[in-house]
């Protein structure tokens, strides 16, 4: 191959890889609450109501029957009832809530159970 080939070819694969570059589209996000900042769905179709802050909205969120419920971030899929016995033991503040959905819509596609850092370092 000559040095024009070669630069013809690397010419064309950088114009191509070009339009590849575009901004990345947010699908889900993630909000950490404790337990004191959210009230759980009681039924398998029902809403999770979030409060951020004390002065915030509500932000209210779809729960369906595909919503999956964890015992830590990556842990055990378990059933509705069981998440809220676990998610209502101990204290509030000792009590971290993970809350993932989807931006385009407001359906929860997750709600899984931690502990905060300095929790599970003592």
């Amino acid at each position: 191959m000559n040095a024009k080939h070669l630069i013809f070819s690397f010419a064309l694969a950088a114009c191509l890889a070009a339009p590849a570059q575009g901004a990345l589209d947010r699908i889900e996000e993630t909000l950490e609450l404790d337990r004191t900042q959210i009230d759980l769905p009681g039924f398998a179709t029902d809403q999770v109501v979030v409060r951020t802050c004390e002065d915030c909205e509500r932000l209210i969120l779809q729960v369906s029957e595909r919503t999956e419920y964890r015992l830590g971030l990556r842990g055990e899929k378990v059933d509705l009832q069981t998440f809220r016995e676990a998610a209502l033991k101990g204290q509030a503040e000792d009590t971290l809530i993970y809350v993932t959905f989807a931006t385009n819509g407001q359906s929860v596609r997750r709600i899984a159970l931690g502990t905060p850092p300095f929790a599970a370092a003592q």
